[in-house]
């Protein structure tokens, strides 16, 4: 249960109109239509009859799980959009002389281009319009995004609004502090790119595509005129062995793709992330390397 109610915060975060509910919704919407294609596909292969019920559970639980992955995306994406502008935020709330009353910080933060950030110091302005009292609107800023960044901005405002004090210089040291911290990130991040694309393009092109040409190669080969060279093995026993070398294959390309999913997601710090990675990487190596065998 705590987990679904993270998830429904995340859906806020994401997309403030968002909830529990829709997002129910949604996923039946997209599984009966995901369902209804796989089973008209079903009937014109002349499937078996216990396709269905696997197709039915495998739609719906398809379509729950990408969804669940999407929104969560674009959760780290407002929070990402938010969490950049917070420097900016802060370098201009320390222009403002001592003194200054907050809702002009929060009218002057939701007026300009803070991305997402606006619109959430223009709902803080709203509520204090509307009677709520200036911290509860602000703390609930905190609450809506669910960022630790932003949560600090907030209680920077709010230390100044209790105090009286001048905070503009501590405004600037947080905001280069932030700003320093987001250059380190980003150079973090830019180093690990490269290892996560190498990663994902090898399990998904490289390792199927290679295994995919050789097995194309062996099983096109007269083995017929190599008895001497296969230590005097039946046909049958040759057959099975080439048999068992391409189940090995698969298996090796299915692993590959697991585990390149999952190092993908740990260099991105998104562990949850590759099990989208592996919905996506394992169907396509095995198509890969099974199409290859087609031609």
């Amino acid at each position: 249960m705590k987990e679904w109610d993270a998830f429904v915060a995340e859906l806020q975060v994401a997309d403030g109109k968002m909830n529990g509910s829709r997002f129910l919704q949604q996923t039946a919407l997209a599984g009966f239509v995901l369902f209804a294609a796989t089973g008209c596909l079903a009937l014109l292969t002349e499937q078996e009859t216990f396709v269905f019920p696997l197709a039915l559970i495998g739609s719906f639980l398809a379509t729950g799980v990408l969804l669940y992955f999407g929104w969560s995306y674009r959760a780290d994406l407002a929070r990402k959009n938010m969490e950049t502008n917070i420097p900016d935020l802060l370098l201009q709330a320390s222009i403002f002389p001592a003194g200054t009353p907050l809702t002009e910080i929060l009218a002057h933060a939701s007026q300009n281009d803070f991305g997402l950030l606006s619109g959430e110091f223009s709902n803080a302005l709203q509520e204090i319009r509307r009677g709520a009292p200036v911290p509860l609107a602000l703390q609930n800023i905190s609450l809506r995004t669910r960022s630790a960044i932003v949560d600090r901005a907030v209680q920077l405002l709010l230390m100044g609004y209790r105090s009286g004090m001048d905070t503009a210089e501590l405004f600037r040291e947080t905001a280069e502090d932030l700003l320093k911290t987001q250059g380190i990130l980003a150079e973090r991040r830019a180093g690990t790119l490269i290892q996560k694309y190498t990663l994902l393009l090898a399990g998904s092109i490289l390792v199927p595509l290679i295994l995919g040409l050789i097995a194309h190669t062996v099983t096109r080969m007269d083995f017929g005129a190599m008895n001497g060279m296969m230590g005097g093995m039946s046909a049958v026993s040759r057959q099975e062995l080439l048999a068992a070398t391409l189940l090995a294959n698969q298996i090796y390309i299915a692993e590959y793709a697991v585990l390149a999913s999952v190092f993908a997601a740990f260099l991105e710090g998104r562990p949850k992330k590759s099990i989208l990675y592996v919905l996506f990487l394992l169907p396509f190596s095995l198509l890969l390397y099974n199409g290859i065998q087609l031609t």
